[in-house]
């Protein structure tokens, strides 16, 4: 049997930098809060560091990286020229541990930070990122992003930051900007960070390209404050492209003088005649303190056409209390174009008829054309309402059934089908 050699470890080295820290954007600073998410993708963060690998003679590292400390560093800073469409591959493990940060200015901690337009990224490795302030004063801001890219990044790691105590806090799990390419990802994706003042969170961001998350995300942003400068922001995806969506998301947005906590964000395109697609057979879970207004499944000021979408089905004021309105459509409209409706159920739904509350608000049309249960157990129908009443799920439980009805067409088909699901949209 062929032996395989394991991967070697890596200890980060210093590099210099303003204070001994790296110097992040102009947009983070004390309007943390106040500003909107939009400024996030304004401009790459300069490197002030001096990389540990390059582009132009690295195609992939292997190697295990490790830090720990009091200053917070990047692990792997990507710089040089590259023809569109090469790849760097991360196969190694990636750890920072920084317990006891004591900048009271800006700190960046990062997994990869590719500074290369065209050069895509490819990450096998797991990431994990911890950072604590340690001073009990009111001071430091720190970035912690486990991969920051310009061009597609494809994720099948592992990834995990933890921040807090920090007087502001940004998390990303994933970003690609300025103009960068599509997002692919399998790898579950954990973010968790507690401000004394600002707290912005996003599992996955990308400035203009597709998102494909197949993993389970989960982000919680929590301020210590409820002053009206202090807020709590938690996003799981946030793009302005189509999103494909078949993971777990769950987000939750905690204290603050505001709290928002958001499913999938769609902003509008580059080019206004596009209207982004979206299809989501996983579930969104949001929790907030805050009132409901500021938790919405989806947010898309800007339209959005929903081809399939994943509903939980328990009883009927749980419905109506997760998905009445959780849709935020803003100046566009939100269609549904042959969407498909996931219908996750549980041992405890009865037998019977559910209405189905309209996602975007307004008057009831028939927003599914497709339906299928996640359980064996049961089967079900859509029964339309033709405009003049809600649209139905009808549910059957056939316990152990031999024979599994996933998925039918909608009752006003005049010789019901058994209906394949739909492919979910490419990339």
């Amino acid at each position: 049997m062929k032996s395989v050699t394991p991967p070697k470890e890596h200890k980060l080295r210093s590099w210099p930098s303003k204070n001994g820290q790296p110097v992040p954007t102009r947009f983070f600073h004390s309007t943390l809060c106040p500003g909107t998410i939009a400024l996030l993708i304004t401009a790459p963060l300069a490197s002030a560091a001096t990389p540990y690998l390059t582009a132009s003679s690295w195609d992939t590292n292997t190697e295990n990286i490790t830090d720990s400390g009091r200053v917070p560093q990047i692990a792997i800073v990507l710089t040089g020229d590259s023809e569109t469409g090469q790849t760097f591959t991360n196969q190694g493990s990636i750890r920072l541990d920084y317990p006891g940060v004591t900048s009271e200015d800006s700190s960046r901690a990062g997994g990869i930070k590719n500074l290369v337009y065209g050069l895509n990224i490819n990450n096998e490795g797991n990431i994990s990122i911890r950072a604590q302030h340690s001073n009990g004063v009111d001071t430091g801001f720190i970035w912690a992003s486990a991969i920051f890219s310009m061009a597609d990044i494809e994720n099948n790691g592992t990834i995990s930051i933890e921040t807090k105590n920090f007087r502001d806090i940004m998390g990303t799990g994933l970003m690609s900007t300025s103009g960068g390419g599509n997002i692919y990802n399998k790898g579950n994706i954990t973010l968790t960070a507690r401000a004394k003042r600002g707290t912005k969170a996003l599992g996955i961001v990308d400035s203009e390209g597709n998102i494909n998350n197949r993993g389970d995300i989960t982000v919680k942003a929590t301020s210590n404050s409820t002053s009206g400068y202090a807020c709590s922001q938690a996003t799981g995806i946030w793009t302005r492209g189509d999103v494909t969506n078949s993971g777990t998301i769950n987000v939750e947005a905690e204290n603050g003088g505001t709290s928002a906590a958001t499913g999938i964000y769609i902003g509008a395109p580059s080019d206004s005649s596009i209207l982004p697609v979206l299809h989501s057979s996983g579930l969104i879970n949001l929790t907030t303190t805050r009132a409901e207004e500021s938790s919405y499944q989806v947010v898309a000021p800007d339209g959005v056409n929903i081809t399939g979408f994943a509903m939980k089905f328990n009883d009927q004021a749980q419905v109506d209390r997760e998905y009445r309105g959780t849709i935020s459509g803003g100046s566009r409209d939100v269609t549904f174009e042959n969407a498909r409706l996931y219908a996750f159920t549980d041992n405890n739904l009865s037998n019977g008829s559910y209405d189905i509350p309209m996602l975007a608000g307004g008057a009831s049309i028939d927003q599914f054309s497709h339906i299928q249960t996640t359980s064996p157990d049961y089967s079900a129908e859509l029964i339309n309402g033709n405009g003049e009443a809600p649209q139905k799920l009808a549910i059957t439980y056939h316990p152990k059934a031999s024979v599994s009805q996933l998925a039918t067409e909608v009752r006003k088909t005049p010789s019901p089908t058994t209906a394949l699901p739909l492919p979910e949209p490419t990339l």
